[in-house]
């Protein structure tokens, strides 16, 4: 689906991934398709990233995706 890169800390990623396009373990936990969300992961932490994955089902509850990102802002803050 896409991701977005922090202008604050550029080693911020956080990727979104269709359920149904990418295989979630939530829908389709015997997926093959979810190899290349391995795959992509694997080449942005290569590059130094900090990877945070969202699932499509996940953006329809806006209070537990908040708290998510909200959790990997905090958590990165630490690492630095």
């Amino acid at each position: 689906m896409g991701f977005f890169i922090s202008t604050k800390d550029p080693r911020k990623v956080i990727k979104i991934f269709g359920c149904q396009e990418y295989g979630c373990p939530m829908h389709f936990p015997n997926n093959r398709k979810r190899k290349m969300v391995n795959v992509e992961i694997r080449r942005l932490k290569k590059r130094g990233g900090i990877v945070l994955i969202i699932w499509e089902h996940e953006l329809y509850d806006e209070e537990a995706l908040l708290q998510k990102v909200h959790n990997f802002e905090d958590i990165v803050t630490c690492q630095n």
